[in-house]
């Protein structure tokens, strides 16, 4: 006698699809975050910090420690860097090279900042919510 197939149920728990980063937004290596969630299980004593290894579509592998962790790239909030840190742009239209803020531009609020890229040492303005710190 054949199962029918409609009524087939797995024994098993298939592992959830990792959903495709539908943002702009990207995770390069070193940029510094702040993990909210893991695998959309909330933190519920607060939330982690690391520093991200790499990203592969939806997925963010983070170092935490010693610790390799794997979480979905909604999960994580960049870490905002200050004059004198060096930082990564998170468009994924942007250059990957490192950046120097140099300081905040007092005519937009400071919600721009001045910064230096270290590739060909150019200075330029940036919305400082664009950047992401790097630990070097």
């Amino acid at each position: 006698m054949e199962a029918d197939e409609e009524t087939f149920e797995p024994d098993y728990e298939p592992e959830e699809p990792i959903p495709e980063n539908d943002t702009n937004v990207r995770f390069l290596p070193k940029m510094c975050v702040r993990i909210n969630a893991i695998k959309g299980i909330s933190m519920s004593k607060g939330s982690m910090f690391g520093k991200v290894v790499k990203q592969t579509k939806g997925l963010v592998k983070v170092m935490v420690g010693e610790d390799e962790l794997d979480v979905y790239g909604k999960d994580l909030e960049q870490l905002m860097p200050d004059p004198g840190d060096k930082a990564k742009m998170l468009q994924k239209t942007s250059s990957e090279s490192v950046f120097e803020v140099l300081k905040y531009d007092s005519d937009d609020d400071e919600e721009s900042v001045y910064v230096k890229n270290l590739d060909n040492n150019e200075e330029s303005t940036v919305r400082l919510e664009h950047l992401c710190r790097v630990n070097m």
